[in-house]
C-alpha cells in the first residue's frame, strides 16, 4: 500500500484532494454526534413552521382560556422550550447541508482514490510492457554481440581467403592475357610466311 501510494505521489497528473481522509472522518463524526443528539428532540417538529404553529396555538389557548397557575407555567414553559427549539431545529438542518456536503465529499474522494488507483494501475501495466520490451532488446542485443564476435574472430580467414582468391584471378587474368599474345604473335609469323611464299 505504502508503494501504492508513494508512486500516485510521483504521478504528476494526480489531483490533491482538497481534504485528507482523516480530517473528512473527524468532521463527519462531530456532525454525526450533533444530529444524533438533536434527533430525539426534534422529532416532533419537522420545520419553523410547525413549531411556530404550535407557539401560536399555545399563546391562544393563554389568551382565550382561565388556566390554573401551575398549567399556565406549563404553557409557557412548553412556549419557551418551543421557541428555543426554532434555533436547535435551524442549527439541525444547518448541520444536516453540512453533512450532505460532507458525505458528496466523501463520495468525490473515493471516485478519486479509485480514479487515481486505476491510473495507477494503467502506468503499471505500461511499466511491465516496457521492461518486457526492454528485455527483448537486451536479448537481441546480446544475440548481435555474439554475432559480431564471431565475425571479428571470422575476419582474419574471410581476408585470407578473399586475398588468394583475388590472387587466383589475378593469375588467370595474366594467363589470359599471355595466352592472347602468344596467340597473335602466331598469327603475325604466319601472315609473313604467307606473304615470303607469295614473293
Amino acid at each position: 500500500m505504502e508503494k501504492t501510494e508513494t508512486r500516485a505521489q510521483d504521478i504528476g497528473e494526480m489531483t490533491e484532494p482538497q481534504m485528507t481522509q482523516a480530517e473528512f472522518t473527524d468532521k463527519m463524526e462531530t456532525h454525526q454526534a450533533f444530529i444524533h443528539g438533536k434527533s430525539a428532540e426534534l422529532l416532533r417538529y419537522h420545520s419553523v413552521k410547525q413549531i411556530l404553529d404550535n407557539i401560536e396555538r399555545l399563546e391562544y389557548q393563554l389568551r382565550n382560556n382561565n388556566f390554573k397557575p401551575r398549567e399556565e407555567q406549563k404553557i409557557l414553559d412548553e412556549i419557551s422550550m418551543l421557541q428555543k427549539s426554532i434555533r436547535t431545529l435551524r442549527e439541525y438542518e444547518a448541520k444536516q447541508t453540512e453533512n450532505k456536503k460532507y458525505r458528496a465529499e466523501r463520495t468525490r474522494l473515493i471516485e478519486e482514490r479509485n480514479n487515481n488507483y486505476s491510473k495507477i494501475r494503467t502506468l503499471y501495466a505500461k511499466e511491465d510492457e516496457i521492461k518486457k520490451e526492454i528485455a527483448v532488446l537486451r536479448g537481441d542485443i546480446s544475440a548481435s554481440r555474439k554475432s559480431i564476435d564471431q565475425l571479428r574472430q571470422l575476419r582474419p580467414k574471410l581476408e585470407q581467403e578473399w586475398t588468394a582468391q583475388q590472387r587466383k584471378l589475378q593469375a588467370a587474368r595474366n594467363k589470359r592475357y599471355e595466352e592472347k599474345k602468344r596467340l597473335r604473335q602466331e598469327q603475325i609469323r604466319e601472315r609473313q610466311e604467307e606473304k615470303r611464299k607469295l614473293w
